[in-house]
């Protein structure tokens, strides 16, 4: 198991969609290895260039890479690939693992989605508290710009690149739901 998850004494944004979703009365149901399987195999894939037998994998792959913005992240030499912060955020005890991160300039996150098109894409950002995700990955990883590239899982995949500038509606929207859970945490 990666030791980063081991490390149970930090908060995390994940632990922090727990605490939420238990706040509003809906907790998170548990959600075993499976869930997360094809987007574990696409990342793999694509930022590790392990080979896939699996044929949307490869072309969800094939799609990124032929993306121009994509491949100027990744060929940049100072990227590190699953970058990890430990340290304080907002007075807590706080952990956190970029996909990727250009210290100092951009933290670009992949997802896989289910989405069709670029809206919809848009509107998970917000539903799914990807705006909070890259709100505390631009303050720890200390980068002014973000970005989020979504690839839909399909044999015949698209591609959704969402920038987040600092200032920006979805760095404010995930500023507000960060204070918002570290007000609550730190009440109890």
């Amino acid at each position: 198991m990666d030791p980063y998850f081991l490390k149970t004494e930090y908060y995390s944004n994940s632990m922090f969609s727990k605490i939420a979703a238990e706040m509003n009365g809906n907790p998170l149901p548990e959600r075993d290895a499976s869930f997360f399987k094809t987007g574990n195999k696409f990342e793999d894939s694509l930022l590790y260039k392990k080979p896939s037998e699996d044929r949307m994998i490869r072309a969800m792959v094939r799609e990124t890479n032929k993306n121009t913005t994509f491949a100027k992240i990744f060929s940049d030499p100072r990227l590190k690939i699953q970058h990890e912060f430990y340290g304080k955020f907002m007075g807590l005890p706080f952990k956190a693992k970029a996909d990727m991160v250009i210290k100092g300039f951009i933290v670009p996150d992949i997802k896989s989605t289910s989405c069709s098109n670029q809206d919809q894409f848009y509107k998970s950002i917000v539903e799914y508290n990807y705006d909070r995700q890259m709100h505390i990955y631009m303050e720890v990883f200390k980068c002014p710009l973000s970005c989020l590239i979504g690839v839909s899982k399909s044999m015949n995949p698209k591609l959704f690149i969402v920038p987040i500038e600092k200032g920006s509606y979805l760095w404010s929207t995930g500023k507000e739901k960060t204070e918002s859970i570290v007000s609550i945490i730190k009440s109890l």
